[in-house]
């Protein structure tokens, strides 16, 4: 015991000395002091390096504004796509319930749809999920929209992510309206909406031969532009070609707002709605463009249109068709994995 407390005593001697150099210790200075003397071999000082600056971010990129009336702008797509939030914004603009006068980054323009549908009076607590809802799904808008059509009118199955056009008051519509004499219509008729005709579609059947053949027709009909004559009194969202677009009516006819930024600088707002795809361009008044001098200019947009709607179309069918085949390859798996299921039960004696 004595033993111990005089050892006990000089190891607390020597670490008040400072010293007791450890192994590690020893090679924790051995290392600085190579360290050193190797910065110094090279010239290198101890100063701290110095702090590179952040290299410049990517500007956002911003919805261009275009002025189609002394008192009125509306927001230009850069691409041709699904963009329900441009055709929600841009009714609002031109129903001067909120005001567009600037170019605008997909976050101030969401900023300002928000401080809108935040100003709505709210009576009842149904408009309340449906504001709360709103507000989830905004943001995705600018992504598109899955929207479920009924092919016996031209109207759309509700579903939340239509939210924000219900909160509105702001009516969905589009013109893919099948005729009661149309050869397909008995079948079509029958499966009512656009999903269960594409689910329809990929059986080996002769209604899922008959709905793909209907699938690969195009999207407007007589009977559609009909229907949207007689319902359309106000402007309202036009689902077309898995296109948004803001739709209204002025004289028994319809016209679609042209929001491609490639007629920024043309003062081309509308464009009619026709069934043979030979339509007309118009200023914000209505008044036909490319009469005298621009007949040239308004061939050239013409031909440009043409060519950009026959490439949605043909992406459109690329689209469906592979879908359809997916559809097929997973309904082919399952049904060859329930048969060996049954072969593994049957048991021969």
């Amino acid at each position: 015991m004595q033993s111990e407390n005089q050892s006990v005593q000089r190891a607390e001697e020597q670490v008040q000395d400072n010293e007791i150099p450890t192994d590690n210790n020893q090679r924790v200075e051995e290392q600085a002091k190579a360290n050193t003397e190797s910065k110094e071999a090279q010239g290198e000082s101890n100063a701290e390096p110095p702090v590179l600056s952040e290299p410049n971010k990517p500007t956002e990129e911003k919805f261009k504004c275009k002025q189609i009336a002394p008192d009125k702008c509306i927001l230009l797509q850069n691409e041709n796509g699904p963009c329900p939030l441009l055709a929600l914004a841009n009714l609002l603009s031109i129903t001067n319930r909120i005001e567009i006068n600037r170019d605008l980054s997909l976050e101030e323009l969401l900023n300002l749809l928000c401080q809108y549908i935040l100003s709505i009076q709210i009576t009842n607590a149904n408009d309340e999920k449906i504001l709360d809802d709103t507000l989830k799904v905004l943001p995705r808008l600018n992504y598109g929209l899955d929207v479920n059509i009924y092919f016996d009118s031209i109207h759309v199955e509700y579903t939340d992510l239509l939210s924000p056009f219900e909160l509105l008051r702001i009516q969905i519509y589009h013109g893919w309206v099948i005729d009661p004499q149309d050869q397909y219509y008995k079948v079509i008729n029958n499966l009512k909406c656009y999903n269960k005709v594409v689910e329809e579609g990929i059986k080996d059947t002769v209604e899922g031969l008959v709905c793909r053949e209907f699938l690969q027709q195009g999207q407007l009909t007589l009977a559609g532009i009909e229907a949207l004559l007689v319902t359309v009194n106000e402007p309202c969202v036009f689902f077309y070609n898995n296109h948004f677009s803001v739709l209204t009516r002025n004289e028994n006819k319809l016209y679609c707002l042209v929001t491609d930024e490639g007629y920024f600088d043309e003062d081309v707002v509308w464009q009619d709605l026709v069934l043979d795809g030979d339509c007309k361009f118009y200023n914000y008044n209505f008044q036909e463009f490319g009469t005298g001098n621009d007949d040239e200019l308004a061939r050239q947009l013409q031909q440009q249109y043409d060519y950009e709607e026959q490439q949605r179309q043909q992406t459109e069918r690329a689209i469906e068709q592979r879908e359809r085949e997916q559809r097929h390859e997973r309904v082919g798996t399952e049904s060859t994995s329930s048969s060996k299921e049954k072969k593994k039960d049957c048991i021969i004696q």
